[in-house]
Formats: structure tokens, sequence, C-alpha cells
């Protein structure tokens, strides 16, 4: 008796452990390309269309990021280590919201801030999907990229990309950038309006 209880606490332990380890694999990877997508798609491209023109900037910044996220992909694929999240996603679909609820009503404020954009981009995904995929499909590529609106509506790891995968991923890269180069071009208008404000009240 002693020794099952014990084994039974010794593999609830352990399973914890891996949950835990998963979870953290999944909160550090969503940190980290959340930062570099929110540099690339803002700073970054405001300087470049500043710089170049909005139309040349913007061309450079969509071939940019096709490079970038097809690499992504390719390498997500490849290695098989799901640090998105993809394969959980089904049990997801189900108890997102409760999940999400516990984390954002965590007692701890480190859990509660580390886990607020993965918590909010699967709320959203979670919200989409359950409309239909077209929805899902443009709420991925607007809100994140062609990278991940690809690998989410995959719904698996690995194996070779199919011509609906492409053709996905095509066609998130177009939405994706017609969005961020509008939007940043209205940006650069209003900070450019505003200088040009400012420097006539000064003189």
């Amino acid at each position: 008796m002693f020794d099952r209880n014990y084994t039974e606490r010794k593999e609830a332990t352990v399973a914890n452990k891996q949950i835990f380890k998963k979870i953290a694999q999944v909160a550090t990877g969503w940190s980290l390309l959340s930062a570099f997508n929110w540099t690339f798609d803002n700073p970054l491209w405001i300087f470049i269309i500043a710089w170049l023109g909005v139309g040349t900037g913007s061309i450079v910044m969509t071939l940019g990021a096709m490079v970038l996220n097809f690499c992504l992909l390719i390498s997500y694929q490849k290695m098989g280590n799901d640090w998105l999240g993809v394969n959980g996603f089904t049990a997801l679909k189900e108890h997102g919201d409760k999940w999400a609820q516990k984390v954002q009503g965590h007692h701890n404020f480190f859990i509660r801030t580390i886990f607020w954009v993965p918590v909010l981009f699967f709320r959203l995904l979670v919200w989409a999907v359950r409309k239909n995929n077209v929805l899902a499909f443009i709420a991925l590529s607007v809100q994140q990229d062609s990278f991940i609106t690809t690998a989410f509506l995959r719904g698996k790891v690995g194996g070779k990309l199919t011509q609906k995968d492409y053709g996905i991923f095509f066609g998130s890269t177009a939405l994706s950038c017609l969005y961020w180069s509008f939007r940043n071009g209205v940006i650069l208008a209003i900070l450019k309006g505003g200088l040009e404000l400012t420097k006539q009240f000064i003189n």
C-alpha cells in the first residue's frame, strides 16, 4: 500500500514537472517571438518606410518578413519541438477559457505577467477558430504573422508542407504586410505632421 502511494505520488510529481517544463517552454518561446515581432513590425518598419519611402520600404519589409517567417516555419517543422503549443490546441479549444481565467487570476504577479501575451493570443485564437477558419486566418495574419498563422492552421508539427500550407503562408504574408504597411504608413504620416507643426510653432 505504502509502495503504491509512493509510486503514484512520484509519477504525479514527474507529470507535474513535465507540464510545468512544457508551459515554461511555450511561454519563453512566445515571449521571445513577441518581442522580436514587435520590434520588426513597429520601430523597424516605420524606420525603413521613413528612410526608403512608404512604397519601396513596404516592399523591402514584406520580402524580409516573408523570408524570415518561411525560415521559422521550416525550422519549426523540422525541429519537431512544439514551442508554440500547436499540439495542445485541441485541448485548448475545449478548456481554453477556464485555463485563461486561472492564469489571469493567478496570485503570483510574475506568472500573470509572463503569460499575459500567450493567454491573450490563445483566447483570440480560440474565439476565431470556433467561428470559422477564415476568421482565424484573418485574425492570426493581422495580429501575428504568416509563420504563426500557417503553423496553427496546419494543426500539427512535423511533416512536409502541403500545397494548402503554402497557400496559407503566402496569403497570410500578403494580408499581414498589407495591414502593417497601411498602419505604419498612417503612423509615419501623423509623426511627420506633428513634427511639422512643432517646427512651425517653434519658428
